[in-house]
């Protein structure tokens, strides 16, 4: 269960014909389509109403007692089923169900006692509920299912298909020439009435033109030291004089490099320009900065959340140095200024430095979908302020150990790689052309919900070297107590008040594996579900085999139950194919219902992303040839340039098949 990033190893003796628009303009020299350990489940066009009652009903909360109303009559009316459902859990794959240790940088698996490893309920529960969204055609929510960031880019060297995005950088960025951008320090105020507010002052002694910093720096760093000096004499001798000449300078950590860039603070107090909160807020939103980067806004000496170094200084001196009232922040940096507004568009600390997309990620959720109308989920998990769910996960007890044992026996250390929704070609569906659709593509849509393929192999992460040396060790995550495949652990589902359609919806999810004398979408053995952390790596592929149990029509009304040796069961199980009462039939309700109450488009296209899923859930058919087109593309592993040419990844079922 080691080992770093395999290289891929496709040949070009396994040439097949692809689809042109998973090339580039180059003539199609990448013989391969992107690789990736995750894939994207299609979007329905539209969401699938639970009922007649909840057509186009909106919860807001200035109808609560409306909506709330009607969810009382629904559940009055409609809520037949109550019971719950067992399940056992068979890990097919190490797994890891986490909680933190001793550091944010440390996971051991769930436990409670005696090192017994338990999944807790809220982790089935999360696992659940996701698929749920999917086979029901549900809506998707802000910060939930998307945020509304604004995500940032860089690009002077794209080439091909992907090479509009150059182009795009080059409009937004440098506009008609190089004079547009401006040298100079941001400056953080604070009002008398105890407002925020952010200036950049414009210093004409920056030179424009002078050495990249981006490109040379292995660490860059802010130094104040001339500042901080100064700063620290105001302060010990309580004079309120700026010195003669404050500096400050990016420093190189290369040996024979000296420090590059030395930027004397000189500017004309009146000539400044306003930085809005919004372009403030989406700058600390770049969760992708790193590297050679420095944050702006982050104090010297310090890292931010991604490990990137501070470069501001902050002293409540600064007002008196800096001839500006109420400034307590100040930094170097490069920026543009909105011809129409007059105000700073974006801002960095090098000339060539990374810029928002005009549109966020919220832009490219198809709108129909963004929506509040009240759907299955809503009702059978949820709704914050209106009610609560009618489905309870309790945790899952490990009950049987392979014969190999429950534990691997030394911890994982791995960098357990998040979301990088910058790689636009991957998270943003591409519409067959050449030109390759990127964040500032409007028309584009996100391809859907993220889905992880289910690997034999585990591949771990490792830190990328540099000159011999390991870089990024500090976002390195310890793995321990990981369970080991054949670990069976048992848990039950409870529901109360269930339609029929709703409990059809959920053993659709969660029967979904458990086996079937037929070859269908509805039960299929051999599917496996996804938990846990590390799911890029390979991780938390488990099996679950579930039974149905109803509460019996006359659970407290028969004698029985009530007698000193009372046998009357208070829940009946359900089979799961035999006669007119029984698993498949709740399943074929619930499929009855969306094919009537949805278009055929939307109907369709809710199928289409069913089949996507259970294609993702099939286990069947992997083998190491696979396991090799599921990791992450870099630079690195990635001979072929299929990255750096921003190839386009294939859809579930075209993965699957290409070999």
């Amino acid at each position: 269960m080691s080992g770093k990033q395999q290289k891929n190893t496709n040949s070009n003796s396994n040439k097949v014909t692809i689809p042109k628009k998973y090339f580039g303009t180059d003539g199609g020299v990448n013989t391969y389509p992107a690789d990736a350990p995750y894939n994207f489940i299609s979007l329905p066009t539209d969401i699938c109403a639970p009922h007649a009652m909840w057509e186009d009903v909106v919860a807001t909360t200035e109808d609560l007692h409306i909506v709330s109303d009607i969810y009382d009559e629904y559940i009055q009316t409609q809520g037949k089923h109550s019971g719950y459902i067992e399940l056992t859990i068979t890990t097919k794959q190490d797994t890891l169900v986490g909680m933190p240790g001793k550091t944010n940088r440390e996971s051991t698996f769930f436990s409670i006692k005696n090192n017994e490893p338990m999944i807790p309920g809220s982790s089935l529960r999360g696992m659940t509920r996701n698929l749920f969204k999917i086979m029901t055609a549900s809506s998707f929510r802000s910060n939930e299912d998307f945020n509304e960031r604004v995500l940032y880019y860089r690009d002077i060297a794209s080439r091909g298909s992907a090479s509009e995005l150059k182009n795009e950088y080059e409009r937004n960025h440098t506009g008609a020439g190089d004079d547009t951008i401006r040298g100079g320090f941001i400056v953080r105020v604070r009002t008398h009435t105890g407002d925020t507010k952010w200036y950049a002052y414009n210093d004409p002694t920056v030179n424009l033109t002078g050495e990249k910093l981006d490109g040379t720096i292995d660490h860059p760093m802010v130094n104040w030291k001339c500042f901080t000096e100064a700063i620290e004499t105001l302060t010990n001798t309580g004079k309120r004089k700026a010195p003669s000449e404050l500096t400050c300078s990016i420093r190189v950590n290369q040996i024979g490099k000296k420090p590059t860039n030395t930027y004397t603070v000189r500017w004309n107090s009146d000539e400044y320009y306003e930085i809005d909160e919004s372009i403030i807020r989406d700058y600390l939103g770049d969760e992708r900065r790193g590297g050679n980067s420095i944050n702006l806004l982050y104090p010297q000496r310090s890292k931010d959340a991604n490990g990137v170094s501070g470069g501001a200084l902050e002293s409540s001196y600064l007002g008196d140095i800096l001839g500006v009232m109420g400034a307590d922040m100040i930094a170097p940096c490069f920026f543009v200024v909105d011809p129409t507004s007059g105000t700073v568009k974006n801002f960095g600390h090098t000339k060539y430095y990374r810029i928002p997309y005009n549109f966020s990620i919220a832009d490219h959720v198809p709108s129909n979908l963004r929506t509040n109308r009240v759907d299955f989920t809503d009702l059978v998990f949820g709704l914050k302020e209106f009610w609560g769910g009618r489905v309870y996960f309790g945790d899952a007890v490990h009950t049987e150990s392979s014969d190999k044992g429950i534990y691997q026996g030394e911890p994982l250390n791995t960098i357990l790689l998040g979301p990088n929704p910058t790689s636009f070609q991957l998270y943003l569906a591409q519409k067959g052309t050449d030109k390759r659709l990127h964040w500032n593509d409007k028309s584009s849509m996100i391809r859907g919900v993220k889905y992880y393929w289910h690997r034999n192999s585990i591949e771990v992460y490792e830190p990328e070297k540099k000159n011999g040396k390991d870089i990024n060790s500090n976002i390195l995550t310890q793995l321990s107590n990981i369970v080991k495949r054949d670990n069976t652990f048992v848990g039950k589902v409870y529901f109360n008040h269930l339609t029929t359609e709703e409990l059809g919806a959920l053993c659709k999810v969660l029967f979904t594996a458990t086996e079937n004398s037929a070859d269908k979408i509805t039960r299929k053995k051999g599917r496996r579900f996804k938990i846990g952390k590390g799911k890029s790596m390979g991780l938390g592929s488990v099996d679950i085999q579930s039974k149905l149990f109803l509460e019996a029509e006359d659970a407290y009304t028969n004698e029985s139950i009530w007698s000193d040796t009372g046998v009357a069961p208070l829940h009946e199980e359900i089979s799961l194919d035999e006669g007119e009462h029984t698993v498949d039939s709740f399943i074929a309700a619930f499929d009855t219902h969306t094919k009537n109450s949805m278009s055929e488009v939307a109907h369709a296209s809710l199928e289409a992303g069913v089949e996507d899923l259970v294609i993702m859930m099939d286990s069947g058919g992997i083998n190491p040839a696979f396991d090799s087109r599921t990791v992450h593309m870099t630079i690195e592993n990635d001979p072929a340039n299929r990255f750096k040419d921003r190839i386009a990844l294939l859809e579930p079922k075209e993965f699957k098949g290409f070999k």
